[in-house]
């Protein structure tokens, strides 16, 4: 526990201190580990109610730093085609719509106090189309992955050579490549969400 709070605070991206970004933590890690727990028994074991609890989180996600949600969608991608394979194509849709139902419990407080001060235009606005849009964009999306994971170990390295290295031994140890993907496929698209905009702030990296 020590070794992992000096690698978190201790990198250039910790350099102008914490973010909110550090209270999506808890629902992203027990999202992998749910998604990771279940590709290892066939059929693929999660429930429908699992994907309520799970869409829940995202919701959570979404409300605190929504650029945080490519790693849900990475996760839905998984969990869905491993539920179409191992069972059928409706049970994928149920979960699918069960994981939006968590999502949509998670809106309603902010639908209701929006609403009740006629201000959801406001949120809309200041909070998705303002983020999503207004930012300056400094590099072509066809340079930005190489660019960005570049600098990221290079400015990183206390930080990203354990990542990697966690990551590498993981991949060698599974022999099992559904597996494997459970665990690449949502951090890549956490990856590439943030980044996709073309715009790097030294904090992303803690994204």
């Amino acid at each position: 526990a020590s070794l992992i709070g000096l690698v978190t605070v201790c990198p250039y991206c910790y350099s102008r201190g914490d973010n909110a970004e550090e209270f999506c933590l808890l629902p992203v890690m027990l999202s992998l580990y749910a998604l990771l727990k279940s590709v290892r028994e066939k059929p693929f074991s999660m429930k429908m109610h699992d994907f309520l609890i799970h869409g829940f989180f995202a919701g959570t996600v979404l409300w605190i730093k929504f650029s945080m949600l490519g790693f849900y969608m990475g996760w839905c991608l998984c969990a869905g085609i491993l539920l179409w394979r191992d069972r059928n194509f409706l049970a994928a849709l149920r979960a699918g719509c069960c994981f939006l139902g968590g999502m949509l419990l998670t809106a309603l407080p902010w639908m209701l106090y929006f609403g009740c001060n006629n201000a959801l235009d406001d949120l809309v606005n200041v909070y998705f189309f303002s983020n999503a849009t207004l930012y300056p964009r400094k590099i072509r999306f066809t340079q930005f992955i190489l660019n960005f994971f570049a600098k990221d170990i290079g400015w990183n390295p206390i930080l990203m050579l354990p990542l990697l290295g966690g990551m590498i031994a993981y991949m060698l140890k599974s022999s099992n490549l559904r597996e494997k993907l459970v665990a690449l496929v949502p951090l890549c698209s956490l990856y590439l969400f943030v980044f996709i905009g073309g715009v790097r702030y030294r904090y992303y990296l803690l994204i």
